[in-house]
């Protein structure tokens, strides 16, 4: 049986209205209104939340990622924001299929990191990564939850497929901070 949700797009607040899978409890009859998610209590609930999260933080990655691309001044700066916005375009795309594979739902641009914004060079390229290794950290974490603790088997498969690249950018990520941190003068 299929359940209707919706989920925060982006951070934004845009909302989009997705068909996912998930176990059928909480949801009503044929006319009935379906309870929201705040409503439900159950499996997806954790699930959803994971999706709405995983949604966000994908898009802020990527909005952050083409911020730096321009601005940064450091060449390894400029690349590792250049994977993030090929990785997590390419990630964001697969959840908005995963998640709604009838009718793929067009992802709305959340606003750029404005602590960044009114940064340049070197003092833009360390706070870029400072705010990569911290968002970073809190996306393992929460795919690791997901991974552990998912319902939906579907989903937990797609975490569990993303985790060792997002561990991977963590890695790379702290060690650019950290020779950023060593050479200033970039």
């Amino acid at each position: 049986m299929r359940l209707r949700l919706t989920i925060a797009a982006t951070a934004a607040a845009a909302t989009m209205a997705v068909t996912h899978p998930v176990a059928a409890q909480g949801t009503a009859a044929p006319g009935q209104a379906r309870p929201t998610a705040q409503e439900r209590s159950g499996p997806e609930s954790a699930d959803v939340e994971f999706i709405r999260k995983a949604s966000e933080g994908g898009h802020r990655e990527v909005e952050a990622g083409k911020l730096a691309s321009e601005k940064a001044s450091n060449a390894e700066v400029r690349a590792f924001a250049k994977m993030m916005v090929d990785d997590h375009s390419k990630s964001n795309a697969e959840l908005i299929a995963l998640v709604s594979p009838q009718a793929p739902v067009p992802a709305q641009k959340p606003s750029a990191d404005s602590a960044l914004g009114g940064l340049t060079g070197p003092a833009f390229d360390r706070a870029y990564m400072a705010k990569m290794v911290t968002d970073h950290q809190a996306t393992v974490e929460l795919f690791e939850a997901e991974v552990r603790d998912g319902k939906d088997g579907a989903v937990r498969k797609w975490a569990t497929q993303k985790l060792p690249t997002i561990r991977g950018h963590l890695e790379k990520a702290r060690a650019l901070q950290a020779k950023l941190g060593q050479t200033s003068s970039r």
